[in-house]
């Protein structure tokens, strides 16, 4: 988790805080595909995180953790942030990762949002709510709730609100 912290960095000079490395926040591993940038490894990758997405954490790659495994260990995560009774944290991850854990928990969002919705390095998915209580997507990477027909970055999102 070397880049993450490298990308954690700036901000928690900026706010004097140490970071805490939680290993359930790491990437979705790649399995035997690790490393690999051919398409259709690629595909492969992205087909079982869709997978996940749409319902089925039975998918997995050869050698990785399937979608079951994943979001266990990302809302433990989640948990132990929760425990520390902030009421306000940042917490960085792989894109990926934040994609498709944010998509499939929030409660007010389409169902194919992690699979339409990409996420730049270091972009930005604002949550509220709890564990208990259930989340809630306020904003993602700036993009509005009617997705990219109302893409307009000169607008203001129609619905008054952020996503």
């Amino acid at each position: 988790m070397v880049r993450t912290q490298i990308t954690a960095a700036p901000l928690a000079r900026a706010l004097d805080l140490a970071p805490v490395v939680l290993p359930g926040l790491r990437e979705i591993e790649a399995g035997d595909l690790q490393g690999r940038r051919d398409t259709v490894a690629v595909q492969s990758y992205l087909a079982a995180v869709y997978a996940w997405a749409a319902g089925d954490r039975d998918e997995h790659l050869p050698g990785a953790e399937d979608g079951h495994a994943f979001f266990a260990r990302y809302d433990d995560a989640v948990r132990q942030i929760e425990e520390t009774g902030a009421d306000v944290v940042a917490a960085f991850s792989h894109g990926a990762a934040i994609r498709i854990w944010a998509a499939v928990t929030a409660q007010n969002v389409p169902d194919d949002l992690g699979r339409n919705r990409h996420l730049e390095n270091t972009g930005v998915v604002e949550l509220e709510g709890s564990t208990a209580d259930g989340w809630r997507l306020v904003d993602w990477a700036g993009e509005p709730v009617g997705g990219d027909d109302l893409a307009d970055l000169a607008a203001q999102d129609p619905t008054g609100e952020r996503f």
